[in-house]
């Protein structure tokens, strides 16, 4: 309402700025104003007659028009134009728009330094070596006990013993009659001997395990020796066997200690390997020892085993001599050759070992081996292993 009140006096300003601009206002010395209205006009359609009329302004004196304005005047007049219609006033309202200023607060870009450490890879080349399962350790029993020196027990022999039969006796028959009756001839009847059932052997079975078979200790030149045999009775072969030795005296203290590897570093199943430990300077002061083993299960070195093709032992000249093949698909080198020497009883008396005259073999190569022997020693076989 406000709005169209203000528009409605804007339109009537702007009328009476027309109506003064269609008078002449003329200044008098007297200073008096003489205002010309032009003479009436037509009538327009829907519109009164417009009157001139006389008039001044106040503090003024009325005077008359002059002709020449007066007709000024009424030509103006006469070139106006009607004003003619009614234009409808429409009320709009006016859009107000309020703004409100908003503070966006300024976008702050944080940045973290992480810092990473890069770590170079150090390259370094590692053998990788299998790891043994737990090596067993296996105590030899020694026969005799606490005593260095092997006994054997012999079998039991069974004879048979002849039993006496019963010994008949006469018995005269007495008669009725004078005739005198012949006596029966007494006879010795011998009963049959009882034979004794042949024993039956039983053998004994190998135990599923790494063992210390036949060994012996003996003194040499102030040097107490220990000579046998380790035996594989697994099912898969053993590696890297060793023989530790406990030596005491009478007193039950110890007084030495002593290790060796097996002669061949690999045992096959149901195979055997001669070891040799030696005590030096203190043969005298051992009464009695002990055996244990160690050995590995696997192993990252591969051993061939070679083929002895001839042994002969010549006494005569005091050696063991013979030729070995090398029936594997690649050369060795490091060749070992070993002697066990056994005396009737089967039990070790020695072990020894020897040279080949070649340092490597090739595959399906043949190569000659020669064993020297002690001059004191007696065995009664031996065996060549390489």
């Amino acid at each position: 309402m406000q709005n169209l009140r203000v528009l409605i006096t804007t339109i009537l300003f702007v009328l009476l700025l027309a109506v003064l601009a269609a008078c002449i206002v003329e200044t008098r010395p007297d200073r008096s104003m003489l205002i010309y209205v032009p003479p009436p006009v037509a009538q327009s359609s829907g519109n009164p007659d417009l009157t001139i009329q006389h008039g001044t302004i106040p503090g003024t004196i009325p005077q008359p028009m002059a002709p020449i304005l007066m007709e000024e005047a009424q030509r103006s007049l006469a070139t106006s134009t009607a004003i003619s219609g009614t234009s409808p006033l429409t009320d709009t309202a006016p859009l107000t728009a309020t703004l409100t200023p908003t503070t966006t607060p300024p976008v702050t870009a944080t940045v973290t330094t992480t810092a990473t450490q890069t770590v170079a890879p150090t390259g370094s080349a590692t053998q990788s070596t299998l790891t043994p399962a737990p090596s067993g350790t296996a105590t030899a029993t020694l026969i005799p006990t606490r005593s260095g020196t092997r006994i054997v027990t012999p079998l039991p022999t069974n004879q048979a013993t002849a039993t006496p039969g019963a010994t008949a006796t006469a018995t005269a028959s007495r008669t009725a009659t004078a005739t005198a009756t012949r006596q029966p001839t007494a006879t010795t009847t011998r009963l049959p001997t009882t034979t004794p059932a042949t024993p039956v052997a039983t053998a004994t079975p190998i135990p599923r395990t790494v063992f210390v078979g036949r060994n012996q200790g003996f003194v040499t030149d102030s040097t107490y020796v220990v000579v046998g045999e380790v035996l594989n009775g697994d099912s898969y072969p053993v590696f890297n066997v060793k023989v530790i030795g406990s030596f005491y005296d009478s007193n039950n203290n110890l007084v030495a200690a002593e290790e060796s590897l097996t002669v061949f570093h690999q045992i096959e199943p149901e195979l055997s390997s001669p070891f040799k430990i030696q005590v030096t300077n203190n043969g005298g002061n051992i009464d009695h020892y002990e055996l244990t083993l160690t050995w590995d299960d696997v192993s990252i070195i591969d051993y061939e085993e070679l083929t002895i093709e001839r042994a002969e032992a010549d006494e005569d000249a005091g050696k063991i001599v013979g030729e070995l093949r090398n029936e594997g698909s690649v050369s060795v080198q490091d060749i070992a050759v070993v002697v066990t020497l056994y005396d009737g009883e089967n039990n070790v008396v020695n072990v020894l070992s020897g040279t080949v005259d070649k340092a490597v073999l090739g595959t399906n190569e043949v190569a000659s081996y020669e064993i020297s022997l002690p001059p004191d020693v007696e065995f009664t076989r031996f065996e060549v292993q390489a």
